[in-house]
């Protein structure tokens, strides 16, 4: 392009606000695709590549949405219309697409993330109980550990997608205005404005349309509940299980229907005991609340059984970790041991309680044991800031032994993976 026409271009108010929209659509692209954890493939959303070998490769959308830019402008600098047109609405279809599946459609994902954001913050709030503080790399954990209604679920998307989805938003809106003040566009500003605001709503209703009816059914339940309506409230909560299976792994929505369940047939009804335990934590008895876990009775012929059978898991899990440790901070190691022994027979793949029970095998001068376990906890995760905090572990382990050798290796290692909050590694270093 010529200078003249450039000056040209710049200086015309739709030029402005066209080169505005393309720098904040690549903003915001730019930004999604570089944080946490939308830099990797969603499940369901991914779209799924082989390479030679064998090799899987997932392109994340914000990957995708980067590309409809990149051939939006392709298209434009080329005069074409309706290919401008289609990969424009294609790019803003998927910024609605997306947030809505993250929400209301792909329940994988939410699980999996939640269950990382309590590993990683028990393992963090650990060091920072034990003067083995590591601010870490990455974002502190700020995340829904827990949801409840939809609006739960939109923070958490909210906080997944953050600023750089507004500034794809945004983008794409100053780019129609743009391009159809310059005519580049076959149909007018108005029949756009249209398009742009049938598409994210076609979305809804495609994919949000059965969590929404379940959350209708959830809201309708929870005001039974609080008239005392136990039985039209179960009915009501039953009704949102089957048309929004998500709620299944829902704390809040499980604690409620227990409460339900209490209110109805009294604390001999197996199903109360959700409640019964939650009372108990929340007066920090865990030794009543552990009575209750291993004492509750089976449950059998309700929508309800295998997802309340699967919260008491996760409650025995985190009442054995409390008791170990409380009694970790209380110096009595082989306590802690044994609760932390216990959670994870009940699930092997705990890497927060692996960590802590590998901390009190090295109190406990149990090394062997310890090395054994602090040496796959790396593999475990794919967080720097706590690998370097498993490979500080290792470390201290070897330095305990007297391998001063090994224990330097380990250091440089977790310094290596963090060396901007975590200044213990290059502590220690020095020491060996």
């Amino acid at each position: 392009m010529k200078t003249h026409r450039l000056i040209a271009f710049v200086e015309a108010g739709s030029g402005v606000i066209l080169l505005a929209g393309f720098l904040l659509m690549l903003a915001g692209g730019l930004s999604v695709w570089l944080g946490f954890p939308m830099s990797e493939p969603v499940k369901g959303l991914a779209l799924q590549l082989m390479l030679p070998g064998g090799v899987p490769l997932g392109i994340s959308p914000a990957t995708v949405f980067l590309g409809c830019v990149a051939l939006l402008g392709l298209c434009v600098a080329l005069g074409w219309k309706k290919l401008a047109l289609a990969f424009w609405l294609f790019a803003w279809l998927l910024l609605f697409y997306f947030a809505w599946q993250l929400a209301a459609y792909d329940a994988g994902w939410l699980v999996e993330y939640m269950q990382d954001s309590v590993v990683r913050g028990d393992i963090q709030r650990f060091n920072n109980t034990h003067a083995l503080v590591n601010k870490g790399v990455e974002p502190s954990l700020v995340y829904i550990t827990e949801f409840g209604y939809l609006a739960d679920r939109l923070r958490l998307v909210w906080e997944i997608l953050g600023w750089g989805w507004i500034l794809g938003v945004l983008g794409m809106v100053a780019t129609a205005i743009g391009l159809c003040m310059r005519g580049r566009l076959p149909l007018s500003a108005g029949f756009v404005a249209l398009l742009a605001i049938a598409t994210p709503v076609g979305a809804l209703a495609l994919i949000g349309g059965p969590t929404l009816a379940a959350e209708y059914a959830y809201r309708q339940a929870d005001q039974r509940l609080a008239r005392g309506e136990a039985s039209a409230a179960l009915d009501a909560y039953r009704t949102a299980l089957d048309r929004d299976g998500v709620l299944a792994l829902s704390a809040p929505f499980l604690d409620k229907v227990s409460r339900a369940y209490l209110a109805l047939h009294g604390e001999d009804d197996p199903h109360a005991v959700l409640a019964l335990i939650g009372q108990a934590l929340s007066r920090k008895a865990l030794v009543q609340a552990e009575g209750l876990l291993n004492t509750h009775r089976a449950m059998a012929g309700t929508p309800f059984d295998a997802a309340m059978q699967d919260r008491l898991k996760q409650l025995q899990v985190q009442v054995y970790l409390k008791q170990g440790l409380t009694a970790d901070q209380e110096a009595n190691y082989q306590l802690a041991i044994a609760f932390y022994r216990q959670a994870l027979q009940i699930d092997p793949t705990l890497v927060n309680a692996s960590y802590f029970l590998g901390r009190a095998l090295l109190e406990g001068r149990s090394t062997e044991e310890a090395l054994l376990i602090a040496q796959a906890l790396p593999d475990a995760v794919h967080h720097a800031s706590i690998k370097s905090d498993f490979y500080g572990l290792i470390g201290d382990i070897y330095r305990t032994t007297g391998d001063n050798n090994l224990a330097r290796e380990a250091y440089a290692k977790a310094y290596e993976l963090d060396n901007k909050d975590n200044y213990r590694p290059m502590k220690e270093l020095s020491g060996t």
